[in-house]
């Protein structure tokens, strides 16, 4: 993937306002602003196991793109810390935000159950 343009369109996003959105996201993973720092990058695997460790987090949410990233989403029970994960197809995995409180929203207009 270039790292000066989003020609990917992810699976799970439909619309272009999303798929802006989604851009937007993955190009605040490619060049991270000095005043966030450096993304954390490393082994998906050790990133589960702190966020579970740490946090009390756990994967609630996965989506794949059509260029093969996984997107994961790790919330602790009570919603309070969540983390997103982006895995890339050669199997590096990068936070790509964490947060606090956590809220499940209802289905949009339209959307089927």
């Amino acid at each position: 993937m270039s790292s000066k343009s989003c020609s990917w369109k992810p699976a799970f996003i439909a619309g272009a306002s999303s798929y802006l959105f989604a851009c937007a996201f993955a190009i605040t993973l490619l060049w991270p602003s000095s005043a966030v720092g450096q993304t954390q990058c490393g082994k998906r695997q050790d990133f589960v196991d702190q966020l579970k460790t740490q946090y009390g987090e756990e994967r609630r949410y996965i989506a794949t793109t059509n260029s093969k990233w996984l997107f994961e989403v790790f919330v602790s029970e009570e919603g309070k810390t969540w983390t997103i994960l982006v895995t890339e197809p050669k199997g590096t995995s990068c936070i790509g935000g964490a947060g606090e409180n956590w809220e499940s929203a209802g289905r949009l207009p339209g959307e089927k159950a």
